[in-house]
């Protein structure tokens, strides 16, 4: 998992349009580097906050193939069936974990869908997967299991999520741009639009 140097840009100008929205930096709680542990999380979201972000990496691997070229499932490969557990976002110590080394898996830096979806997030309104193919999963009849499933399975109202590869920078252009519109009125949806516009005036090629 490369560092994402401008995750910290992201969350200081998301930082910033809370602080001009009726003080709401004092409701927020944020957790980065070795802080941002799956433990922490999990105490996090027992709060049920109203809002969830996660500015990290995010993955889903679609077969054995894929499975067997990393460390850390090829230690698991009995349990893999379940393609929730083949979706997932990195937190503190991930990178350890996912080259082999051995830990608890409730605090192993690797955060599943399978794992999320047995938290109770009743009472969050949104959840934000700011990390690449978080909106990736295994397609069936009865629709996408990954980690939007896991989320909306615990509770969760509303999610933003990735289909593929995102840039670091203009992917914090894109969160900043949508916490500007929210937070000022716009619904998630409006919000979405107004970002994805502006991102285009810097960055006109679809990838961003």
């Amino acid at each position: 998992f490369k560092y994402l140097p401008f995750t910290g840009d992201e969350l200081a100008n998301i930082g910033n349009e809370l602080g001009k929205n009726g003080g709401l930096t004092a409701q927020t709680v944020v957790r980065t580097g070795t802080q941002a542990t799956e433990q922490a999380f999990r105490e996090l979201a027992a709060a049920r906050p109203e809002v969830i972000h996660l500015a990290t990496h995010g993955f889903f691997l679609a077969n054995d193939r894929d499975l067997q070229r990393i460390p850390y499932y090829r230690l698991r490969m009995q349990n893999m069936d379940n393609s929730m557990r083949r979706a997932g976002v990195a937190l503190a110590g991930a990178e350890a974990t996912w080259c082999g080394a051995e830990g608890n898996d409730t605090d192993d830096g690797i955060l599943t869908a399978d794992e999320v979806a047995r938290f109770d997030l009743t009472g969050t309104k949104l959840v934000v997967l700011s990390a690449c193919e978080t909106a990736l999963g295994d397609y069936s009849f009865e629709g996408v299991y990954g980690l939007p499933r896991g989320f909306k399975q615990a509770g969760a109202k509303a999610l933003l999520v990735s289909l593929w590869s995102v840039n670091d920078r203009s992917t914090a252009l894109l969160m900043s741009e949508f916490y500007r519109g929210w937070l000022g009125g716009q619904t998630p949806r409006q919000a979405l639009e107004q970002a994805v516009k502006a991102v285009r005036k810097q960055y006109p090629e679809p990838y961003y």
